[in-house]
C-alpha cells in the first residue's frame, strides 16, 4: 500500500463508526485533446473611442488630426486609437477615408470593443463516464497503458469530439482559473486547430466502507483529476453493485 493510499484510508477512518471492507486501485480512461484557439477580450467602449466612431460614422475623415481638432484631444492619442480599431476590424480605409465596418457598427451599437489576442494552446480532458470535461487545474499523472482497468469500462477506443464540444471544453477550462484583471472579459468564439485526441489513463482509488452505526455499505472513489472524491464514479459503482453487498 502506497503512502498516498494510507493517507486516504486514514482520512476515511477518522469517523470511528466506519470500517473499510475492501480497497482497490484501477485506471480510468481519459481522452486528452490538444487545441489551439484565438481568445478575444471584450471591453466596454470608453467615451473617447465611442466619440471617434461616431465622428467617423457622420463625417468623412482622412486624418487623425481632423478628429483631434474636433474632440480637442492629442493627435497621437487619436492615431493610436485608429490603428487599434483598424487592426481589430472596426474600421477600414476606402480612398484614404476612414469608414466603419459592419463589425464596427455592431460594436458601437453594443457599446463593446473586441480585441483579438495571440493564439493560445490548451490541453483538455474528457471523461465519457462523466459525459463532460474534467478540471485541468489539478496536475494528475496520466499514463499510456492501464495496469487494472475500471471494471465497468465502456468499450470505446476513441470518441467523436466535434469542434463545438472541444470549444466548450476550452471555455470550461478557462473558466476554472479565470482571473478578473482590468475591465475586460476574455472569451473564446472559435478554435484554430485541434488534434484527434488520445486515450490515456488516470489511477483512481476505491474504498468500500461499512457504516457500523447505520449498518449501511457504500463506496468512495478518489479521482486525482478532481483532487477529491468523485460522486459520479461512486454512483456508477453503487448503481451496478449495491444489491450484491
Amino acid at each position: 500500500m502506497s503512502e498516498f493510499q494510507t493517507k486516504l484510508r486514514n482520512q476515511l477512518l477518522r469517523n470511528t463508526g466506519v470500517k473499510v471492507l475492501e480497497e482497490t486501485v484501477w485506471d480510468l480512461p481519459i481522452y486528452t485533446y490538444e487545441v489551439s484557439y484565438a481568445p478575444v477580450r471584450r471591453f466596454r467602449l470608453d467615451i473617447l473611442m465611442r466619440m471617434i466612431l461616431h465622428v467617423i460614422e457622420e463625417v468623412p475623415i482622412r486624418r487623425a488630426l481632423a478628429i483631434a481638432e474636433l474632440l480637442y484631444v492629442e493627435e497621437l492619442f487619436v492615431e493610436d486609437m485608429l490603428q487599434k480599431m483598424l487592426a481589430n476590424g472596426l474600421l477600414l480605409q476606402e480612398k484614404e477615408v476612414y469608414k466603419l465596418t459592419p463589425q464596427g457598427k455592431r460594436q458601437l451599437q453594443a457599446g463593446v470593443f473586441e480585441e483579438e489576442q495571440p493564439e493560445a494552446f490548451e490541453q483538455i480532458y474528457y471523461s465519457e463516464f462523466h459525459e463532460n470535461f474534467m478540471p485541468t487545474e489539478w496536475e494528475a499523472d496520466l499514463k499510456e497503458q492501464p495496469v487494472q482497468t475500471f471494471r465497468h469500462l465502456i468499450q470505446h477506443d476513441s470518441i467523436e469530439a466535434t469542434e463545438e464540444l472541444l470549444l466548450e471544453g476550452v471555455r470550461l477550462s478557462l473558466a476554472e482559473r479565470k482571473e478578473h484583471i482590468g475591465d475586460f472579459v476574455e472569451t473564446v468564439d472559435q478554435l484554430v486547430d485541434f488534434d484527434d485526441g488520445e486515450r490515456q489513463w488516470v489511477t483512481c482509488y476505491e474504498y468500500r466502507l461499512l457504516d457500523t452505526q447505520e449498518n449501511t455499505t457504500y463506496v468512495r472513489v478518489w479521482n486525482p483529476l478532481l483532487n477529491g472524491w468523485d460522486p459520479d464514479l461512486e454512483a456508477i459503482i453503487e448503481d451496478k453493485e449495491a444489491l450484491d453487498w
